[in-house]
């Protein structure tokens, strides 16, 4: 009976310490949030960079400007992993003329609907008020009852306002994965609140 107790005592001990302790390594791991935010596709850039290389692209000022890219606004939801590591998921709707690879049905805009899934590698935890991030996953598309695959590699800036809500600046790559997707640019600016109860730091 002694030993069974013993054995019950230490177990919570240990499970206790190793509570605290988790808790302590990731004390400024991202609480759940809800996102919104501003987007821009910019096919005509992804495409020129593809044909020409990136010096050229530059040299030349084949950059799309603003007016050209198509808009689309997007919904997320992202929370922390550890203190530098954080996952998203985000739907963007835009409508818009997709250039598909072998299409000739220019001209008219749909709705295009994505949806993709992405680790964002964090340079700096959230203890501090702005940070760059690397990230990269997998997202699916559909546009006209065709669905396509593509890869969103990209780049960001993050901005902390007291652990409530972030400021968030993204770039990304867009590769196209499946025959029908073609690369893109896509630009982000959007506002993350954080839900539930904040956790104490």
């Amino acid at each position: 009976m002694h030993k069974v107790f013993f054995i019950g005592v230490v177990s919570s001990l240990l499970i206790y310490t190793g509570d605290i302790n988790a808790q302590s390594v990731y004390q400024y791991k991202k609480d759940p949030g809800i996102g919104i935010y501003f987007s821009l596709y910019d096919f005509n850039s992804a495409a020129t960079l593809r044909q020409s290389g990136l010096s050229q692209t530059i040299k030349s000022g084949s950059f799309t400007n603003i007016g050209d890219m198509q808009p689309g606004l997007s919904i997320s939801y992202q929370s922390g992993l550890t203190n530098h590591l954080d996952y998203a998921v985000r739907y963007t709707g835009s409508f818009q003329d997709y250039p598909f690879l072998n299409s000739s049905g220019y001209g008219q805009q749909y709705l295009f609907s994505a949806l993709d899934a992405s680790i964002q590698y964090k340079f700096f935890s959230d203890r501090y008020w702005a940070t760059p991030f690397l990230s990269g996953g997998i997202g699916t598309f559909d546009y006209r009852g065709n669905f396509g695959a593509y890869m969103p590699l990209g780049l960001g800036v993050q901005v902390n306002f007291f652990d409530e809500a972030f400021l968030f600046v993204h770039l990304q790559y867009q590769v196209g994965v499946s025959e029908n997707s073609v690369p893109t640019f896509f630009y982000s600016l959007g506002v993350v609140g954080s839900i539930g109860n904040p956790k104490k730091k």
